[in-house]
């Protein structure tokens, strides 16, 4: 149990097949990335998107716009690191979140291991995503 988050996209021509149950609309997905308990950048999602924080189990459409400033984020806090000021500019720019199941909430290699990650993960997602005719959501699951 706990925060799992993902980032998929799929063709916008795709059409949708229909749940056998409830007959609601359903896509093929790609996972293009995951994180496992990275609530600082799940955090990033719900603010940046105006989201309830009981955001779980929905899609989120994001954009390249969007994933280059969490990138840009990242990267400022990265670059701290190891300064005197680093775990002030870390909660003030990717503050984390506590929540049921959530993980950690320090400031420590864990945390800068999430935003490598999340930097290696959205630059490929920018690089290799064709934004004109595919389009890319996050959801998470808690």
């Amino acid at each position: 149990m706990g925060l799992d988050m993902y980032m998929l996209k799929r063709n916008k021509a795709q059409e949708p097949h229909f749940d056998e149950d409830t007959n609601e609309p359903c896509y093929n997905w790609e996972d293009v990335a995951y994180w496992r308990k990275a609530n600082e950048i799940h955090k990033w999602f719900l603010d940046y998107y105006n989201l309830d924080g009981d955001f779980n189990c929905e899609l989120q459409e994001v954009g390249k716009d969007g994933l280059q400033e969490l990138v840009d984020t990242c990267k400022f806090v990265l670059a701290r690191r190891g300064k005197n000021d680093a775990s002030k500019v870390a909660s003030e720019k990717l503050p984390t979140q506590g929540g049921f199941f959530f993980g950690d909430t320090d400031y420590d290699d864990y945390y800068y291991e999430d935003l490598e990650n999340t930097v290696s993960q959205m630059e490929k997602v920018i690089r290799e995503t064709d934004w004109d005719n595919e389009v890319v959501v996050y959801s998470c699951w808690w």
